[in-house]
């Protein structure tokens, strides 16, 4: 936890404005972010241990009976297992900590930018203008969720396709085929949700708006006797708004349940196939 973050003074919005916001939060925290990629490396790595543990049980140890090998295997891997455990407990205290940094930043830097903006650039409606500041919560939920954690996860896909090309060969055509079809699936649904959330955080503005100035404006509605008027545009925008977020969850759901399908059908397909390669002698048990 050396790394020390920049000390955020008047103008930094201005500054940060000549970088990507992304590269520019990112950048002040390399170094904890280099400890986590370090950390990733040898968590994928260690789980390449277990398979190859059982593998060695059922090809050498089990034939040979050789149960003093067993307990030697058992011990190392126990100790892989415990050694990563303490590495996600320590990547995932990094990306919190990384994360509680890249808040305080953006949330200096926003409400400067938003201190400093000219009257002319503001949105007509408080409430929308509100509710677009207070969406930068999705972007701390990117630097303290796992989701950086998975985007370094998915780069070692190909390390595992190459330890089981060097073990089953051609079998890893198999895996290969699902994991680009559930690229594709996955670029496809992102596509769809994409819109779809746009339209989300669109309507949930509109909702802010409302919401906000009936309450400045409650004293004027209720001598103009407009209440049913605004609980029918209300009524309007929540309805709207549900009826996008439920599309947003079939398509996350859909997704999820064409992966896991892929999934099931790899195990299947990898199991047909090893019995065709094993009665060739092309590999072993």
């Amino acid at each position: 936890y050396g790394n020390t973050a920049e000390e955020m003074t008047v103008g930094t919005a201005a500054r940060i404005e000549r970088r990507h916001w992304l590269t520019g939060t990112m950048g002040a925290f390399w170094r904890t972010y280099s400890k986590v990629v370090l950390s990733a490396v040898f968590i994928n790595l260690l789980a390449i241990a277990s398979p190859i543990f059982t593998m060695n049980v059922y090809d050498r140890i089990l034939p040979n009976k050789a149960i003093s090998t067993l307990w030697v295997l058992a011990l190392g891997i126990g100790a892989a297992i415990l050694f990563d455990l303490l590495l996600k407990t320590a990547r995932a205290s990094l990306i919190d900590y990384a994360g509680r940094k890249a808040d305080l930043r953006i949330s200096y830097l926003l409400f400067e930018k938003v201190l400093n903006s000219s009257l002319s650039a503001r949105p007509g409606s408080t409430g929308e203008y509100a509710n677009r500041v207070t969406q930068y919560e999705f972007v701390r939920e990117f630097f303290t969720s796992n989701t950086i954690s998975v985007f370094i996860d998915t780069m070692f896909v190909f390390v595992f396709l190459a330890v089981i090309y060097a073990i089953g060969g051609w079998l890893v055509i198999i895996p290969a085929l699902a994991f680009i079809i559930s690229v594709i699936v996955g670029l496809m649904t992102q596509r769809r949700i994409g819109k779809r959330v746009a339209a989300s955080m669109n309507e949930a503005s509109q909702r802010q708006a409302l919401l906000v100035e009936s309450i400045s404006t409650l004293e004027t509605i209720k001598s103009l006797r407009a209440e049913a008027y605004l609980l029918r545009k209300w009524g309007e925008h929540s309805k709207n708004a549900a009826n996008t977020s439920e599309k947003i969850k079939e398509l996350s759901a859909a997704a999820g349940n064409i992966t896991g399908a892929i999934q099931q059908f790899v195990t299947v397909a990898l199991v047909v196939a090893g019995a065709y390669a094993f009665s060739e002698g092309q590999v072993s048990t």
